[in-house]
């Protein structure tokens, strides 16, 4: 099995979409944690990743960033960069568990206001549905 993992902002200055990350397919590893989903997998850039997802929550870290998100809850995140950390509030406004996608969309926001809204999309396939 493989896996494919693409995510996508769309901002809400001017409604225009743009992909931040995708990966090719990938292997990766998947267990079970209580009612969380766990993927594990390292990208093109040798970056690890670590996902727990369920139903009702997401909890997510790559690289120096982590984050905990609830459904329908906001949650103060501090996201990390080269030059300055500084600290963002998230909500988990949908999460979508199919037998061969996991798909969660999530709002990044800054005093009340929405800076964007991002859509992680993740798809499973055997190898050989894979086409070249």
């Amino acid at each position: 099995m493989k896996l494919k993992f693409k995510s996508t902002t769309y901002l809400s200055i001017d409604d225009s979409s743009s992909s931040i990350f995708e990966t090719d397919w990938i292997d990766y590893k998947e267990t079970v944690k209580d009612e969380f989903i766990v993927l594990d997998f390292i990208d093109q850039t040798n970056t690890a990743h670590h996902l727990e997802i369920s139903e009702k929550a997401v909890n997510f870290s790559y690289g120096i960033q982590s984050f905990n998100l609830v459904l329908h809850q906001r949650q103060k995140g501090l996201f990390k960069t080269d030059v300055q950390d500084f600290w963002i509030d998230w909500y988990l406004k949908k999460v979508v568990i199919a037998k061969d996608t996991i798909l969660f969309d999530y709002d990044i926001l800054n005093n009340d206001q929405i800076l964007t809204t991002n859509r992680v999309l993740i798809e499973i396939k055997d190898e050989k549905e894979i086409s070249n």
